[in-house]
């Protein structure tokens, strides 16, 4: 019973192991895509490769991303595309967007910009970690020691 306790006062008390999941925020723009690619801690996924797959899988776009982790893919034809982008260790992140050329006054332009920001700014308030998910994990965990700790009890 004693090393139940430890075993639940340890995994209780140890320290979280946080994982780098890549991370792709992109939006049409007037010529392609153009968007982001990160870390699931925000830093920028540099010199990472991202492509344009056509629904067949066939690449029509492909670019390495800049040290802040933004790339643009310039693109032709209208249509539904898989943007893929693809990092260090096998990290891979994926993001489906549908591409047709605007006709475009000034205006719309910086609206797009204004948007690509948005949208990258709610993509990382996503990806965070919030507190009340800490705790339900740790509540998680001492719920399975309780568990275990009636089981063994009974034998």
């Amino acid at each position: 019973m004693m090393r139940g306790v430890l075993i639940a006062l340890l995994l209780a008390l140890s320290l979280p192991a946080w994982a780098h999941g890549l991370r792709l925020s992109a939006a049409a723009s007037a010529t392609g895509f153009a968007g982001r690619a990160y870390y699931s801690d925000d830093t920028p996924a540099a010199g990472e490769r991202v492509r344009a797959l056509t629904a067949d899988g066939q690449s029509v776009a492909d670019t390495l991303t800049g040290a802040d982790g933004r790339f643009t893919l310039p693109i032709a034809v209208a249509g539904r595309y898989t943007l893929v982008a693809s990092g260090e260790e096998g990290h891979r992140s994926e993001a489906i967007l549908d591409f047709a050329p605007p006709a475009e006054q000034p205006c719309a332009t910086v609206m797009r910009t204004e948007l690509q920001q948005l949208r990258e700014d709610f993509a990382r308030s996503e990806s965070r970690i919030r507190m009340h998910e800490v705790i339900g994990g740790v509540g998680y965990l001492v719920g399975l020691a309780g568990l275990m700790m009636m089981w063994r009890a009974r034998r």
